[in-house]
């Protein structure tokens, strides 16, 4: 679990970075769950761009009212 305060696309930069500190490696993740933002999408593209994406509830329920 990566938690993070930002919205920007850099955020997911930073996961990645992050991850790699601990001996993860972003081939290894076949999911992820992120928030609706555009910046968070874009920046999910390049590392995780054979990954499912799964889309938080409450944002897409926020969308959708």
């Amino acid at each position: 679990i990566y938690a993070t305060r930002e919205k920007d696309e850099i955020t997911i930069f930073r996961f990645t970075e992050e991850l790699s500190k601990h001996k993860g490696n972003v081939n290894d993740i076949s999911e992820i769950s992120i928030d609706t933002l555009p910046a968070f999408i874009f920046g999910a593209r390049k590392p995780f761009s054979n990954v499912s994406v799964t889309f938080d509830k409450f944002h897409v329920i926020q969308h959708l009212n």
